[in-house]
């Protein structure tokens, strides 16, 4: 009954972590692609929090689902900790901000990277590239780019410029990648060219370990349902047959 109860317990723990944890949705990620370039966020704004409902509810769980299974002792020993974590953690979510933001930039890189290759090639300068393809793409990505035109119009080093660009890593990878190439002298469409095609294999990595992680999760909480029953059904009796057969 304790090893069912504390089962219960984690199950309804990591269900209201699940239901409370900010997830983009495909949706969310095109608008963010499409959304006009947004004024950067002051850095005393402080990250908007998780929903006060779903806190509550989170935080509540574990000291429910312990009282009703193992009792009130249990609940304020094992359950208010646990809840109290969790309202922490929640308290400290930032939703819909860097996390979605970062997501955003990822998911619209290589196509980026291609359209700035193919006007290089067309015979553009790369502050005129920068422009044409910001105003296509747009997003958090395009507000990024529009800041390294702006410098480059004003006559910053490039090598710099490029180098500004440090956040997610994806992206600091393509500013290093541009600002070598500003300092070698390389072909910079061809740079740009296999930087996408690396980000495109990256991003298929990223699908299959995501899908092979998801197959092992799935697993999880079926094995935590049939363990408890198992031990009490097949290797309690056992146990108990084998004490008593053993006893004079």
């Amino acid at each position: 009954m304790i090893i069912l109860g504390a089962a219960v317990a984690v199950l309804a723990t990591a269900a209201a972590w699940l239901l409370t944890a900010p997830r983009p949705t495909p949706a969310d990620r095109l608008a963010a692609l499409c959304a006009p370039p947004r004024p950067p966020v002051p850095a005393a704004r402080a990250p908007r929090q998780a929903g006060t409902p779903l806190r509550v509810l989170a935080a509540c769980a574990p000291a429910c689902t312990l009282a009703f299974t193992l009792g009130v002792p249990a609940a304020v020993l094992i359950g208010l900790p646990a809840g109290g974590a969790l309202w922490w953690r929640l308290g400290r979510t930032d939703i819909g901000g860097a996390r979605q933001r970062a997501a955003g930039i990822v998911a619209a890189l290589p196509l980026t990277v291609e359209l700035l290759a193919a006007a290089l090639r067309a015979g553009s300068t790369m502050p005129a590239a920068l422009d044409a393809v910001t105003g296509a793409v747009r997003g958090p990505l395009g507000a990024e780019l529009v800041a390294v035109a702006e410098r480059l119009r004003l006559g910053a080093d490039p090598a710099a410029a490029w180098r500004s660009l440090d956040h997610p890593e994806e992206l600091a990878a393509l500013g290093r990648a541009l600002a070598r190439a500003s300092t070698t002298g390389a072909p910079v469409a061809d740079v740009l060219q296999r930087h996408a095609d690396d980000l495109r294999s990256q991003a298929r990595s990223r699908t299959v370990a995501t899908a092979q992680r998801t197959g092992g999760l799935a697993v999880l909480p079926l094995g935590l349902c049939f363990l408890p029953a198992f031990v009490l059904i097949g290797v309690v009796p056992m146990a108990a047959e084998l004490l008593t057969g053993a006893s004079p």
